[in-house]
């Protein structure tokens, strides 16, 4: 099979569906239709490619992407890192306000996500209420740096539930991609450090410093443990 076709709707009318009416111009049934559709297909790729609850991107999405920033970096040398990131006890937030709480903390969180990140940063819903952030051309140390504001950031805007204004809080992984390993190798290491952070306490940031310097943690207060 050839390649995915994406219709592009901003694309001009071609000469063949000039060729359709006699006076374009004026506006015609058949090339109306044919806007149409080009304006549902590309509402359909995003709705593909789309978490429906927080708009972010979709794990599908997701794996994509990684795999592609990682051939990247094989390529060029230009550093792929990445985030996850875990709400803290969102099953105690369910259980106490309701699931349609626990959405919009969810969608809460996407959106301080998405104020937090450059236009070139790919944030995703990972699954449930997991997150994931790759960071295209990003070094270690700066997205640590990244990790820190999207967790001060979160940490301090509150929901406000009907029943009183909640604080939410996340544990974040952090790592960067080493040429030569795999896709699962490169989630599972980042995976490690989010699951570090939930042991020490969980609102911090742990990172995979192996690669220039030894392991460390940043708490809630910022400090770092080596």
């Amino acid at each position: 099979m050839g390649a995915p076709f994406h219709v592009r709707p901003d694309l001009p009318m071609t000469y063949s569906e000039q060729s359709l009416c006699l006076h374009p111009e004026d506006g015609c049934p058949a090339t109306n239709e044919i806007s149409r559709l080009r304006k549902e297909m590309a509402e359909l790729e995003q709705q593909i490619i789309r978490d429906p609850l927080t708009g972010l991107y979709n794990k599908r999405h997701f794996n994509s992407v990684l795999t592609t920033e990682m051939e990247r970096t094989r390529r060029t040398s230009q550093p792929t890192s990445l985030i996850l990131a875990d709400l803290d006890s969102f099953k105690s937030i369910n259980d106490r306000y309701g699931h349609p709480i626990g959405d919009l903390v969810l969608c809460h969180a996407a959106t301080v996500i998405r104020s937090v990140l450059r236009m070139i940063d790919i944030p995703c819903r990972y699954g449930g209420e997991e997150f994931a952030i790759i960071l295209p051309a990003t070094p270690l140390p700066i997205a640590v740096q990244v990790a820190e504001r999207l967790r001060i950031a979160l940490k301090s805007a509150w929901v406000e539930t009907g029943k009183g204004a909640l604080a939410v809080t996340a544990s974040f992984g952090v790592s960067s991609f080493k040429p030569g390993e795999s896709l699962d190798t490169f989630l599972q290491r980042t995976d490690e450090k989010l699951y570090e952070a939930k042991r020490k306490g969980k609102d911090r940031v742990c990172a995979d410093t192996a690669i220039t310097e030894p392991e460390a943690c940043c708490d809630e207060k910022g400090t770092a443990h080596i």
